[in-house]
């Protein structure tokens, strides 16, 4: 996952469900340049390889109101993963650690800090036990470890 990089460098990341998908990039400069790039083929991991320089202050306003909107709106990377692995969980309560890391393509290490696993309870063989007592939990600040 490319936020977990950008969470990382110390870039604050959010989510939000109407952006996921999004055939349109854009870029606001100065507040007087917008620059749009569209998709001219689909896949991932697929560049923009066309894109348009459009400079008017009116224009980019509305692009800047408009990432504000949904900046907004949108949710923190801990609450968004959070979110996903409680979703996963309550189709498969025995999820392991490798597996969330793997497919989500975010590391083992961020994934135990998302669920509040620590390296003992990890040795500890707890984790099962952790994982699903933490995803029963409402509130992040309600967690509470398992002895």
């Amino acid at each position: 996952m490319v936020a977990t990089a950008y969470k990382a460098a110390g870039a604050e990341i959010r989510f939000h469900s109407g952006l996921l998908v999004s055939d349109l990039r854009y870029t606001v400069v100065d507040n007087n340049h917008t620059v749009i790039g569209l998709a001219t083929t689909t896949g991932q991991n697929q560049p923009t390889r066309e894109g348009y320089v459009i400079p008017s202050e009116g224009f980019a306003q509305i692009f800047l109101r408009q990432f504000q909107d949904r900046w907004e709106e949108a949710v923190g990377y801990d609450d968004y993963l959070e979110d996903i692995f409680s979703e996963i969980k309550s189709h498969n309560p025995t999820v392991s650690i490798q597996l969330l890391s793997s497919q989500l393509q975010v590391p083992e290490s961020e994934v135990r800090r998302i669920l509040g696993i620590t390296t003992s309870q990890l040795n500890s063989g707890a984790t099962t036990d952790f994982i699903i007592h933490k995803f029963d939990k409402l509130s992040p600040l309600s967690v509470e470890s398992i002895d």
